[in-house]
C-alpha cells in the first residue's frame, strides 16, 4: 500500500470593503491530486440573517457579522431581531440573553458591534439610543457595545442611560 503525503496550503483574500478575510485551503498531495475548501462570510449559515445590513454597511459588517455569531452559538441568545441604526451607519442585534443564575429571568438586550479601531463618542452612543428607542416598543435603559478585534476576540461593554449606581 503507497502513502501518500499531504501539504497543505493556505491561501487568504481579503476583502476591504466587506471587512473581511477568506481563507481557501488546498490540500495537495504528492501525486497531483488536490481537494479545497473555501471559508468566507457568505458560505455561513448565519449570512442570509445578516446579508442586506452587511451590504448596506461594509464597514460594520465583520464586527456585526462576528457578534451576531458569538451572541447566538456561544451565549445561546434567543429570539433574534436584527436592528438598523442608520445613524450610527451599522446594524444592532437585539435578543433574549438567557438568565444567569436559578431564578433570574432571561433579560431582553440589545448590543450594538463595531471595531476595535473604530472612534467612539457619546454623541455616538447617544444615537444608538435614540435608534434603539425608535425601533423598540420595549426600548432597554441599557446597551451593550460589542468591540471586536481582528483576533475574533469580544468585548462587551455595559452602557446605561444616565448616571446608574453599580451592582457590587
Amino acid at each position: 500500500m503507497e502513502r501518500l503525503a499531504w501539504n497543505i496550503l493556505f491561501t487568504v483574500v481579503e476583502y476591504p470593503e466587506l471587512g473581511f478575510k477568506a481563507t481557501r485551503e488546498v490540500f495537495m498531495r504528492d501525486d497531483g491530486s488536490a481537494s479545497s475548501t473555501a471559508h468566507s462570510m457568505q458560505s455561513h449559515p448565519s449570512h442570509p440573517r445578516l446579508a442586506e445590513l452587511i451590504s448596506k454597511y461594509p464597514k460594520s459588517a465583520s464586527a456585526l457579522f462576528q457578534t451576531f455569531n458569538d451572541v447566538t452559538l456561544s451565549h445561546k441568545w434567543t429570539d433574534i431581531q436584527v436592528l438598523e441604526l442608520p445613524q450610527c451607519g451599522r446594524g444592532a442585534i437585539k435578543g433574549l440573553r438567557p438568565s444567569l443564575t436559578a431564578g433570574e429571568p432571561s433579560s431582553t438586550c440589545v448590543v450594538v458591534p463595531c471595531g476595535l479601531a473604530e472612534p467612539i463618542s457619546t454623541s455616538w452612543i447617544r444615537d444608538a439610543f435614540a435608534a434603539s428607542d425608535t425601533q423598540l416598543a420595549d426600548a432597554p435603559e441599557t446597551l451593550f457595545v460589542a468591540i471586536c478585534s481582528g483576533d475574533s476576540s469580544i468585548v462587551y461593554y455595559k452602557i446605561s442611560k444616565g448616571i446608574i449606581k453599580p451592582q457590587i
